[in-house]
């Protein structure tokens, strides 16, 4: 007598996680790459992608995600300013920012906005460990990135005795710039005209002898500034 169970599909064990994944990338080479290497990954049991900050804004399902990756570099709103908006929105989300440039200010810009990785494209160790960490309270850094960090830090340190003799209007608008923020959402944020903004600018630059926001933002951290 055949057995009732005899044609059943075999037992699979449950895992203990699920969670769903998705990214923000302007390069569907990549999307595919990391949608390939989810595959692989029990735990990670929904991968959905985007390709462009405004696409994934707007998408009313967004909130479905439990960690996203972005990339900072995108076509339109770049990926810091979509972390920025996350942030407020859902502090429930888990982000890692992708990249394949290691810019000091980058790379503050993006942890200060809210990400809790910052990962060189060039560097991403097995992304099911990277998932795991993350979903398990922890945070990633590439080892490039650390390294810019730790350097930063020191030479901030080193620079800490330094005073630019900066008014206090003018530390208010250095950390809206440090912020990411463009001179027009500066200008709201702090309740003047982008004219006043401008020239408090003007006066920073000559203060800290730089030439450029670049410029400033490096000089600024050297300084314990920001």
């Amino acid at each position: 007598m055949m057995s009732m169970d005899q044609d059943a599909p075999p037992v699979t064990e449950k895992t203990a996680h699920s969670w769903r994944i998705g990214l923000v990338e302007d390069e569907e080479r990549y999307r595919e790459s990391l949608r390939q290497q989810l595959a692989s990954v029990p735990e990670a049991t929904d991968f959905r992608a985007w390709s462009s900050a405004e696409e994934y804004w707007r998408d009313p399902t967004r909130g479905e995600v439990d960690l996203l990756f972005v990339d900072i570099r995108l076509r339109h709103m770049d990926g810091i300013e979509l972390v920025q908006m996350l942030s407020q929105a859902d502090a429930r989300l888990r982000i890692v920012m992708l990249t394949g440039l290691a810019s000091e200010e980058m790379i503050f810009r993006a942890l200060k906005a809210g990400a809790i990785g910052y990962v060189l494209k060039s560097e991403i160790p097995e992304i099911g460990s990277v998932i795991r960490l993350m979903m398990n309270g922890g945070a990633i850094i590439s080892p490039t990135i650390a390294l810019r960090i730790i350097s930063a830090f020191q030479a901030k340190v080193d620079g800490a005795d330094e005073s630019a003799n900066l008014t206090p209007r003018e530390k208010q608008v250095l950390e809206q710039m440090a912020s990411g923020l463009s001179i027009k959402l500066a200008s709201q944020r702090l309740g003047v005209s982008e004219n006043t903004v401008n020239t408090h600018l003007k006066s920073i630059y000559k203060k800290l002898n730089v030439r450029n926001r670049v410029e400033m933002m490096n000089r600024a951290m050297k300084m314990g500034l920001i």
